[in-house]
């Protein structure tokens, strides 16, 4: 069975057995058969008891299935409802807390700058609720994760950053993870966080240019590598898709280690400054995030064209040795 298959509706493995019955079928000398019924005697906390018992004996799932399925389950009542956990979520980290406490939705919903559903086209929203899922339940760890693209927390990168510091290298940040996923008796899951970031855009905006009616190349994602294999979780703005989208058509299915070859490879021609967008940036760019550019960019009189100037620059947010405590460390009070 494909890893991708085990335990869709739950994230892991169920045991399978048969059916309960109130009632023992026997068998008579003629060949018929009769029920009788069975008294139950357990009271409520024996039941309790009895259902925590096998729940403990359910086969663990490993990291990067509980990630996936925490980050499904967030979508079960539907994009609004997820918008406003996230919105109780965020409050949550700010307060040091992984007790997350759900308010009415139309008292959340006032908060919102954006219509619902293209709140989860945001890359950087998208990129953040993995991180804080993945990360440690240290009240550091989730506002460090809170933070990395957050203007208003100080995440986002300037220029002064960008000259200090040089672009990442995600394929060899990737094989890092991998050999630590592979390597030993204890696999470790590493997540990444990764920041393409546009130079030309950040540039012109602190100089406060006004030509500045271009199309961004910008773009966040999350990579989380394990023993089994990785996985992509990303959302692109208003052309592209949202996040709930992306995991329902497969998005973050498990993929093997000859895909990541491709997507490194692909994503590493985007890597490098050219003196302007072309083809083979577009078709480096369309196979890693499934974002055809030259298909829209400049076409029509509300669609920019994309920046003139190609100065990519990489930058990566690091969570070592993910457990599944982890990733289940947040704890929800109250009703939307």
């Amino acid at each position: 069975m494909h890893p991708d298959q085990k335990g869709q509706s739950h994230g892991c493995t169920k045991p399978t057995g048969p059916k309960s019955s109130n009632s023992i079928v026997r068998a008579d000398s003629d060949g018929s058969t009769k029920k009788t019924p069975i008294k139950t005697t357990q009271t409520v906390e024996e039941l309790k008891a009895t259902l925590s018992a096998l729940r403990s004996m359910r086969p663990s799932c490993t990291p990067l299935e509980a990630l996936d399925q925490e980050l499904k389950n967030l979508f079960e009542g539907g994009v609004q409802a997820a918008s406003c956990r996230c919105i109780a979520l965020r409050s949550a980290v700010l307060r040091g807390q992984t007790t997350v406490r759900l308010r009415p939705r139309a008292s959340l919903n006032r908060q919102l700058d954006l219509p619902i559903p293209s709140f989860w086209n945001t890359a950087f929203i998208a990129t953040t609720v993995v991180l804080l899922f993945a990360s440690p339940p240290d009240p550091d760890a989730t506002l460090a994760a809170l933070s990395w693209l957050s203007y208003e927390l100080g995440g986002v990168p300037t220029m002064t950053d960008i000259r200090k510091y040089a672009s990442a290298d995600l394929s060899k940040r990737f094989a890092q993870a991998k050999k630590v996923a592979i390597d030993g008796k204890v696999a470790k899951v590493t997540v990444l966080g990764v920041d393409l970031v546009d130079v030309e855009i950040i540039d012109r905006c602190e100089i406060q240019s006004r030509d500045m009616e271009y199309t961004s190349f910008a773009h966040s994602f999350v990579l989380a590598i394990g023993r089994e294999g990785f996985r992509i979780y990303e959302a692109w703005r208003e052309h592209g898709y949202r996040l709930d989208q992306y995991l329902m058509r497969g998005g973050s299915r498990l993929r093997t280690w000859a895909e990541s070859k491709s997507f490194l490879k692909s994503f590493n021609k985007l890597c490098q400054p050219q003196k302007q967008w072309s083809p083979e940036l577009n078709s480096a760019y369309e196979e890693c995030f499934g974002i055809n550019l030259d298909s829209f960019c400049g076409k029509g009189p509300l669609k920019y064209p994309i920046i003139p100037v190609y100065r990519p620059w990489v930058r990566i947010f690091e969570i070592n040795d993910v457990k599944v405590e982890d990733i289940r460390k947040f704890t929800w009070e109250g009703t939307l």
